[in-house]
């Protein structure tokens, strides 16, 4: 298993807007790969960087992906995303197994 350390983000407003958030993921933080292939049959690999930061209040996370193609038909919440290419983040709060599992597709923009 990989680990990684996660920084503090230094932002100017206590709840900053979106884009200075992107902006800060993009500067302050260190773009890491995923490079494993979980899924038997599938060799189509996307190149998948990710980073992550926190503040006091939030956990930041931002992906960076080039692919040849994209599915992206969910547009609802609670649909099911993992039909879509989607990404996923899990989180163990307790460490003890018990974990957090988000799920998110792209939303595209015509």
């Amino acid at each position: 298993m990989k680990t990684a350390e996660v920084k503090k983000l230094l932002l100017s407003p206590e709840i900053p807007d979106l884009d200075e958030v992107s902006e800060a993921l993009d500067k302050q933080t260190e773009k890491l790969q995923i490079s494993t292939l979980n899924w038997k049959g599938y060799d189509y690999k996307p190149d998948v960087k990710f980073a992550i930061a926190y503040s006091d209040r939030e956990i930041f996370l931002k992906y960076y992906i080039t692919e040849d193609y994209f599915k992206a038909e969910k547009t609802e919440p609670n649909q099911m995303v993992c039909e879509d290419s989607c990404v996923e983040f899990f989180i163990d709060p307790s460490n003890k197994g018990e974990y957090y599992n988000f799920e998110f597709n792209h939303q595209a923009t015509i």
